[in-house]
């Protein structure tokens, strides 16, 4: 019979002493989303450096609102100057800082849009917009786009698409109902006076396989590959400056490649040794 606590030391020991933090990060966090292949350790500009001496061009751009690259020296000195100065304060206290991001956002926003509400994620924006929209209106009804990903918390997972398998919570702070997908007679007909609002992500994270039947140029295939939501997270592009495009398909678990997507990829690229997909630039498919 093992002593309480004796699992949990053999689980951090092997964290501990692996050097792959794919293991150490398996071992002792909970499992979200299925993670790509590979070890960033550093980068610059645009481009991704593996532990393996690879360069991949990073067309995620960062998680939600840090599509800012790598390494630019006006983002550097910002961080270095504001962290010197002041790393944090709640907003119990006023700061210039803060006082200048809100003028600028403002400053930018429709005429209508006064106030800025700081939040710390995507999530946390979506629970007080639809908090608000709900106050607001009087109104208990939200409707949201098919395959939208909006957030993992109460209302933020209520609107999310094929949220009901992982939601947990006992039941939904409102009434939800989906809008297909590109179908806007249906949306005009759903959208009445008992709705609060409509929730919907421009790029849809959690669309599924598009069809991949238009031809056209290399960077057009390649933007249609990354979109397609059949690879999504899961195709890694890196750009050969002098020969094109280099397409890597890295399928996770239960992820297949349909062969429509294969034949595509096959008649307008050339096979490289390794299994990458060569894709010629600025020539016309």
């Amino acid at each position: 019979m093992r002593r309480p606590g004796h699992e949990k030391l053999r689980v951090n020991q092997v964290a501990t002493t692996s050097v792959d933090p794919r293991l150490r990060e398996a071992a002792t966090t909970i499992s979200v989303y299925g993670q790509l292949p590979f070890v960033p350790v550093r980068s610059t500009g645009c481009d991704i450096i593996t532990s393996d001496g690879r360069r991949i061009l990073d067309l995620y751009g960062g998680h939600a609102v840090a599509a800012l690259g790598y390494g630019h020296p006006g983002l550097v000195n910002a961080i270095r100057q504001q962290s010197k100065d002041l790393l944090f304060q709640s907003n119990a206290v006023a700061l210039d800082v803060r006082a200048e991001a809100a003028e600028r956002l403002v400053g930018a926003a429709p005429l209508s849009l006064e106030r800025v509400f700081f939040v710390n994620s995507g999530a946390e924006a979506n629970e007080n917009a639809l908090r608000m929209a709900c106050t607001v209106t009087g109104r208990n009804k939200i409707l949201a786009i098919t395959h939208g990903f909006h957030g993992r918390t109460a209302a933020a997972g209520a609107v999310t698409w094929n949220s009901d398998k992982w939601y947990g919570f006992p039941q939904k702070p409102f009434e939800v109902d989906f809008i297909p997908r590109n179908d806007c007679a249906l949306a005009m007909e759903m959208i009445g006076p008992d709705i609060a609002a409509v929730i919907f992500e421009p790029v849809e994270m959690v669309l599924g396989q598009l069809e991949l039947g238009v031809r056209g140029t290399a960077e057009e295939l390649v933007g249609e590959v990354i979109e397609g939501g059949e690879l999504g997270a899961s195709g890694e592009v890196s750009l050969s400056r002098d020969n094109g495009y280099l397409v890597r398909l890295l399928l996770q678990p239960g992820n297949d490649v349909s062969a429509e997507t294969l034949d595509m990829l096959e008649d307008a690229a050339q096979m490289q040794p390794n299994g990458d997909y060569l894709i010629k630039q600025s020539g016309q498919l």
